[in-house]
C-alpha cells in the first residue's frame, strides 16, 4: 500500500508558521510536518506523502479552519500545476509572508537581525508580468503548459495568469512552435516576441538597450526592475575597477561602466558572454570561465567595487575568501535564494572584514514564495 492507500497518513494538523519554502509547519506526535498551501493559524486534513525521522511532508486535502489572509486561486489549474505555490493568499499577504521567512532564515543561520527598515519591494504587476516562460510541449496531443506540481507530466494550459498578454497568445494560438521542440522558451519586451530562438530580442531598461536570447537568463519582471536596478545603483561608489561576477548577458556591466574607469565581467556560460559584448563597451573585459576558478588567479589588490549575482547554491567559500583579501571598500551581493544569502552572509561576518549596509528584497515573482534579494557590504571601520 502507498501512502495514498491508507486512512492512516491522513491526519489534522494546525499550521503553526511558515517557513523558508513556502510551506506551513505543524506537528505530529512532536515530529515536524510541512504542508503547501497552508496559511498559520489555519487547520488542515493533510494527506503526508513522505515520513521521515525528523520530519513529514504533506499536502492539504480539506482546509478545516481558514485564515482570513486566505483566497480562492485565480488560476484553475492552480495545485496540479508546479508553476506557481502561493495563489492560496492575497498579494499583501504574500508579501509578508515572504518578508517572515527571510528574516527567520537571517535569523536562524546568520544570527543577525534584520531591522524594522527591511522590506520586500512589490512588484508592480502582481499579475501578467512575466515577459518570459520555459513550457513542455507534447506536441503530438496538442499539449502546451507547465510540469506537474507532484509529477512529470505536462498540465495542458491555454492561458495562464502571471504570463504577460504576449506570452499568453503564444500559449493560447500554439502558432509557429517547432513540434520537434519538448520545451518551448518564449520571451517578449512588451513589443516583440520570439519562441525558442537565437535570435537577440532587445530590452530596454533605465534608457539602455540590452539583447537577450531565450537561451539565456534574463529577469522574467521587467517591471520591478527598475527599482531593483535604482536601490543598487545608489549604493554602488565611483570610479577606478568594478567586477561584475556571474555576469550572464552583462546587464550589470551595462551600468557599472558609467561609473567606473574599467568594468570586468567573469561568466562561464559562452553564449551569455556573446550577448554581453553585444551590450557593453570596450570599458569592459571578459573572461569566460568559472568563476571560483578565476578568482583565484585573480590576485589584483585594486578591486574598488563589485557585485556577484551567483545561482541558487550561493558563493563557493573560495570565493569569499578571495572578495575579502581584495579589500572593496563595499560590494553587493545579489541572491535569488535568500537562505544560501543568509549562509554566507554568516561567513562573511565571521571573518571580520565586512558588515551590512543595508539590505532589501524585490519581488520578481509574486504568487509564487521566491523572491530576490540583495545585500550591501561594507568594510569595517
Amino acid at each position: 500500500l502507498t501512502f495514498r492507500d491508507k486512512e492512516y497518513f491522513k491526519k489534522e494538523v494546525f499550521i503553526e508558521k511558515i517557513v523558508p519554502g513556502g510551506k506551513g509547519m505543524g506537528y505530529l506526535d512532536q515530529k515536524v510536518v510541512f504542508v503547501s498551501d497552508a496559511l498559520a493559524g489555519e487547520k488542515h486534513r493533510v494527506q503526508l506523502i513522505k515520513d521521515k525521522k525528523d520530519f513529514c511532508e504533506g499536502y492539504s486535502i480539506e482546509v478545516l479552519v481558514a485564515s482570513k489572509d486566505r483566497v480562492k486561486p485565480r488560476c484553475l489549474a492552480y495545485g496540479n500545476c508546479g508553476g506557481c505555490d502561493f495563489q492560496f493568499t492575497h498579494y499583501e499577504n504574500q508579501l509578508v509572508l515572504k518578508k517572515q521567512m527571510i528574516k527567520d532564515s537571517f535569523s536562524r543561520l546568520a544570527k543577525l537581525t534584520l531591522g524594522k527598515e527591511f522590506k520586500v519591494a512589490p512588484s508592480p504587476k502582481s499579475w501578467g508580468y512575466r515577459t518570459r516562460a520555459r513550457l513542455s510541449q507534447l506536441a503530438s496531443k496538442n499539449i502546451l503548459g507547465f510540469k506537474e506540481r507532484k509529477g512529470s507530466k505536462i498540465v495542458n494550459l491555454d492561458t495562464c495568469p502571471v504570463l504577460s498578454n504576449e506570452v499568453s497568445r503564444v500559449l493560447k494560438a500554439r502558432r509557429n512552435l517547432n513540434p520537434d521542440d519538448v520545451e518551448v522558451s518564449i520571451q517578449s519586451n512588451g513589443k516583440q516576441i520570439v519562441a525558442k530562438s537565437k535570435t537577440p530580442i532587445e530590452i530596454v531598461v533605465q534608457g539602455k538597450t540590452l539583447k537577450a536570447t531565450t537561451d539565456v537568463f534574463f529577469q522574467s519582471n521587467l517591471e520591478i526592475l527598475p527599482i531593483f536596478l535604482d536601490w543598487i545603483l545608489a549604493r554602488t561608489p565611483n570610479g577606478g575597477l568594478a567586477l561584475d561576477l556571474f555576469s550572464g548577458v552583462g546587464f550589470f556591466a551595462v551600468f557599472l561602466e558609467e561609473k567606473f574607469d574599467k568594468v570586468i565581467a567573469v561568466e562561464r556560460n559562452k553564449g551569455c558572454l556573446e550577448l554581453a559584448k553585444e551590450n557593453v563597451t570596450d570599458k569592459t573585459e571578459f573572461y569566460t570561465g568559472d568563476v571560483t576558478e578565476w578568482s583565484q588567479l585573480k590576485q589584483s589588490h585594486n578591486v574598488d567595487f563589485l557585485i556577484v549575482d551567483p545561482p541558487r547554491e550561493g558563493l563557493d567559500a573560495k570565493v569569499l575568501a578571495q572578495i575579502q583579501s581584495w579589500k572593496p571598500e563595499s560590494w553587493i551581493y545579489v541572491s535569488c535564494n535568500p537562505v544560501t544569502l543568509a549562509r554566507d552572509t554568516k561567513r562573511v561576518m565571521d571573518a571580520g572584514i565586512y558588515q551590512v549596509k543595508a539590505s532589501q528584497a524585490f519581488d520578481f515573482y509574486p504568487q509564487t514564495s521566491h523572491c530576490e534579494m540583495v545585500i550591501q557590504f561594507i568594510l569595517i571601520n
